[in-house]
């Protein structure tokens, strides 16, 4: 066993329920000005869009999970992650850093050369925090989202020496 948080990839329609609930409490989270339009699209998506393309993943104790993170493919180079979320209680305890890594991972494994998110430096300072300290850096935006003022971020994977292919 080990020393972190417990992260697995959501694979069940079980699963996908239970991060589908999860999603929807982040939004709910979320400053009305920072909240998605169609939550629902993007669940569909996440569970349904692609098998090589997208991936979803939890931490937490089995049936307690109480954090995810999603990683969707943009195209063939690049994925987006995204729904980066822990609950108030199992925060600060390494959770975020965990699926992050994990995606990062995924995304690297599955062939994607670079990996993109949009978050709002100002309202969520500590999201920027963590990706900043991941190698994240600011970037051109990626495509549209539909909130105002994103902060687009990018981590070339191919020169990331961590997540770099032997």
């Amino acid at each position: 066993m080990g020393s972190g948080p417990s992260v697995r990839r959501v694979r069940t329609p079980r699963e996908f329920e239970r991060f589908g609930a999860l999603a929807a409490e982040y939004e709910a989270s979320l400053p009305p000005h920072l909240r998605h339009a169609d939550l629902a699209g993007e669940l569909d998506r996440i569970e349904h869009g692609g098998a090589a393309g997208d991936a979803a993943f939890m931490a937490g104790p089995e049936g307690e999970e109480g954090a995810t993170v999603a990683a969707v493919a943009l195209d063939d180079a690049t994925a987006v992650v995204k729904k980066l979320f822990v609950r108030a209680a199992p925060r600060r305890r390494g959770y975020a850093r965990a699926l992050m890594e994990a995606a990062i991972a995924w995304c690297r494994d599955a062939g994607f050369r670079r990996v993109v998110l949009d978050t709002q430096r100002d309202d969520l300072g500590e999201a920027y925090a963590l990706y900043r300290s991941l190698g994240f850096r600011e970037c051109a935006p990626y495509g549209p989202v539909d909130y105002a003022n994103p902060t687009y971020m990018e981590k070339e994977l191919a020169d990331d020496k961590k997540f770099k292919k032997q």
